[in-house]
């Protein structure tokens, strides 16, 4: 299981007005942690940020297939 960079950067885009700090914040997860994930600076399979992920968007009827890629 891994984030779907691109997915998430667009979502961030769209409905966070590019605000990443925010889109942490609101996922609780550390900002500079996410921003690493989100540059391809660490890899993208973090179970944390992937759970939060999915939280997030269980909450937000938001279908988190879209945004985390359950295989390889």
């Amino acid at each position: 299981m891994r984030v779907n960079i691109d997915a998430v950067n667009n979502l961030i885009i769209t409905e966070f007005r590019n605000n990443r700090s925010f889109f942490a914040e609101k996922i609780g997860v550390n900002r500079e942690y996410l921003s690493a994930i989100l540059n391809g600076k660490i890899a993208s399979s973090s179970p944390k940020v992937c759970s939060s992920i999915i939280s997030f968007c269980k909450i937000n009827g938001l279908n988190y297939e879209n945004y985390i890629i359950l295989y390889n």
